[in-house]
């Protein structure tokens, strides 16, 4: 079997042009990737607006946390956090400090 190779006949420069050579095709490809990873203006970058009244949100009780565990099934892919429903689920009490208590 024959590793992937992506093909690619053209693309377009910075004004818009389209490019069709090999070389011109590695060379935009090289002068994107420099200026994607290689910004030096991260820091400005502007944190789009959100719709925040500027209140502080109390913590969720026991009860609302059990609520939401409760749904979850088990053996199914994690969420964007990456924490599987089994971990959710599985209650050992933990101090304040963080040490967990067996029971």
């Amino acid at each position: 079997m024959k590793p992937y190779a992506p093909q690619c006949s053209s693309c377009r420069d910075k004004e818009g042009n389209l490019i069709s050579d090999k070389m011109g095709i590695l060379e935009r490809w090289v002068e994107y990737f420099d200026e994607l990873l290689n910004n030096q203006n991260i820091g400005e970058l502007e944190v789009p607006p959100t719709e925040d009244d500027g209140q502080m949100l109390s913590p969720p009780t026991i009860e609302e946390t059990v609520r939401a565990i409760h749904p979850l099934k088990n053996h199914k892919s994690p969420g964007t956090d990456g924490i599987i429903a089994e971990l959710v689920e599985w209650r050992r009490p933990i101090t304040p400090s963080g040490s967990s208590i067996d029971a």
